[in-house]
């Protein structure tokens, strides 16, 4: 079982303030409707299925933020959770990774590309799984992300 670190809610609280002033993202083809009354862990697990198959783009512009077939990291993660759900909160999104992580819903790897934790679906896990992102894949939960958070074994 993996947890947040101890004394992460400040780094969260900073992430979070950082995040809220970027502009939303929405996966191409998937409506903000779609997701109207549903549980936001379970429109988190969807995102993150869609994810592979779908851009990613800027949500006032419609320009394009990532092609698809690509991970997003948790950042761009919760910039698209926003979009769908504006009342999530990061800590809330790290508490829902954390959940999926456990249930061996969602796996995670650093991407030596872009030097960001990246996120996936389980689903996700045959072929391609490693496409994109470069050498320095680093499986370990211990490792930090883009805001230095760390999810350590309980």
């Amino acid at each position: 079982m993996y947890k947040d670190k101890e004394g992460s809610d400040k780094l969260l609280k900073k992430a979070e303030k950082q995040l809220n002033k970027l502009e939303t993202l929405y996966l191409q083809g998937i409506p903000k409707t779609r997701y109207e009354d549903v549980h936001p862990k379970y429109i988190l697990h969807n995102i993150l299925e869609n994810q592979i198959a779908r851009t990613t783009l800027y949500s006032s512009s419609n320009d394009l933020q990532c092609y698809f077939n690509r991970k997003r990291s948790a950042g761009d993660i919760y910039c698209i959770m926003k979009y769908y759900y504006p009342e999530i909160t990061f800590k809330q999104l790290r508490e829902m990774l954390l959940e999926l992580i456990n249930e061996r819903e969602v796996g995670s790897m650093y991407c030596g590309r872009i030097n960001k934790r990246v996120y996936f679906s389980k689903s996700q896990s045959g072929s391609g799984l490693y496409a994109n992102c470069g050498l320095g894949i680093i499986h370990l939960y211990d490792y930090p992300d883009e805001f230095g958070l760390i999810f350590e074994l309980c």
